[in-house]
This record gives structure tokens, sequence and C-alpha cells, in this order.
């Protein structure tokens, strides 16, 4: 994949150098309140074993960097919802159409609100949608994580359906509403 890049704005490839930055936000208590959890930090170690598989190919998850004035500021991930089935099945979601998924987040807590999010995931939408041909794109949010369900439906994701129980963070069931963009019915920005 290019790097897409929209002004002052780039989402990358992942490389093993990134390593240490992604140690870094996924051990920040503030990042893991929505993402991963608070009592799932990760070390450097942690990170190197997660996410080699995945930029060998080994697992099939793209991983990208976001990059703020040429500083890394965000993770975002995107892979086919047939190769998970099984999270697949906990959302209720079809695989039929061959549906790709997402997941993200913006690792520098004093940019949150910024907007960098919903242009992170512009950017990989057009991608998506325009360069890889996909149809359709879901991703899911906790139910109480408010703010990145108004950035989600500002980048052209509409909510389907609030999921109950759908995924253990920091040792509670909590309810997901899985969120969708359609190809034939986003406008990527001008």
């Amino acid at each position: 994949m290019d790097v897409l890049v929209d002004g002052d704005l780039a989402v990358r490839p992942m490389g093993e150098g990134d390593f240490a930055t992604m140690a870094g936000w996924l051990s920040d208590p503030r990042v893991l309140s929505w993402f991963g959890g608070r009592d799932r930090p990760m070390s450097l170690l942690d990170v190197t074993a997660k996410y080699t598989p995945r930029l060998a190919g080994t697992v099939p998850i793209h991983c990208l960097i976001a990059e703020y004035h040429g500083m890394p500021v965000g993770y975002l991930q995107f892979y086919r919802w047939r190769d998970f089935a099984a999270d697949a099945a906990v959302l209720r979601l079809s695989t039929l159409d061959n549906p790709y998924g997402m997941d993200l987040f913006v690792g520098r807590p004093e940019l949150w609100g910024a907007g960098l999010g919903t242009r992170m995931l512009r950017l990989t939408l057009d991608h998506l949608f325009g360069t890889l041909g996909a149809r359709r794109v879901a991703l899911s949010a906790m139910s109480h994580n408010y703010r990145a369900q108004r950035a989600y439906q500002k980048a052209g994701f509409r909510r389907v359906r609030l999921v109950p129980d759908a995924e253990v963070h920091e040792g509670v069931a909590r309810d997901e509403w899985l969120m969708v963009a359609d190809r034939h019915s986003y406008a990527a920005p001008s």
C-alpha cells in the first residue's frame, strides 16, 4: 500500500520501527481506557510479539500508522471480515458481501477531539473503496464511547445495530454499536 496523504496527515504502513511508539501508546491508561483496556497494558516485547506476524503477513491484518505533521499520532488497521468469521458472528455481521473491518485509535490524547480520527478513517475508506474495491466497511464502538461514534459518523459510518455484551473490556461485558459505511452511499471529501 502506498502512503495516503491529506495535507498535513499521512497514513502509511506500519514498520518494526514503530513498535516502541505503539508500546508507549498501548501502555498509556488514557488510550487503554478505550482501546484494549487498562488491565492489559502492552510492553515493547508484547507489541513485538503481536505485530511482527501481522507485518510478515502471517495474520491477515494491514497495520497502519497515522502521522500528523510528520509525527506519529495514531494506529489504524483493516482486514477482511471473512478472515475473522468468529468475530463477525459475535457482531452478527454477514460476510457474504466480503466486508472489510477497521479498528483505530489516536494515540496522543492531547490531540483527541481535533478531527484526526475522522480524517484517518476517510483516507483509509478512500483507499478501501477506491483502490481495493470494497463494497462495505464495518467497525464497532463501545456504546458509551460517544467521541468515537461521532468521529465514525463524520467519516461516513452509520449505526446498524447495538450488540449486547459484544466485547469484554476491563473485565466487563460491553455493548457495542456495529457501524457500517457502504461504497454506494459514501461521499469522499472534496
